[in-house]
């Protein structure tokens, strides 16, 4: 699964993505454009300082598929973990096993690398269970989100001694 490292020439690319999920999210379909506009734009601009903020190493990516792109993820890369802040797909190229591949690209990292791979997600998204199939366990909870890891076959064998 092709990443790139988002660029400036990305920037309108994310932000649509990013539009189009909260249109269908806050279902903004029949309200006043310049209404929709400015809500929209304050969550992105809020998001992207917020993310900016708490997670220093922060590299954002297109995802592509088959050349074009298709999505974008924020990952948070420290020793001690790969942390994924943010994945988005667009609806037209979800259930096509992007995210899938995504995942065991994310996790073959972290195998190599020897290190935790984690997330966290909304109790009631339905991406929780693509997380469970790939092997994910929840390490922390509280009644909106789940944290999540994924833990290398070679870690485990390191702390279990």
């Amino acid at each position: 699964m092709p990443l790139k490292a988002a660029t400036e020439q990305d920037a309108s690319f994310l932000f649509k993505l990013f539009e189009a999920q909260k249109t269908a999210e806050l279902e903004l379909y029949h309200v006043d454009i310049h209404f929709k506009n400015s809500i929209i734009s304050m969550q992105w601009n809020s998001k992207n300082q917020s993310y900016l903020h708490s997670f220093p190493n922060l590299q954002t990516f297109v995802i592509l598929h088959e050349e074009q792109a298709v999505g974008s993820c924020m990952i948070d890369y420290t020793p001690q973990e790969i942390h994924i802040i943010d994945i988005l797909i667009s609806s037209t190229f979800r259930n096509l096993n992007i995210g899938t591949l995504l995942f065991k690209q994310l996790q073959l990292e972290a195998q190599q690398q020897k290190i935790p791979l984690r997330l966290q997600v909304a109790v009631d998204n339905p991406a929780k269970r693509l997380y469970d199939r790939l092997g994910f366990n929840i390490y922390q909870s509280d009644p909106v989100y789940l944290s999540m890891e994924w833990i290398p076959s070679s870690f485990q064998s390191t702390i279990s001694h």
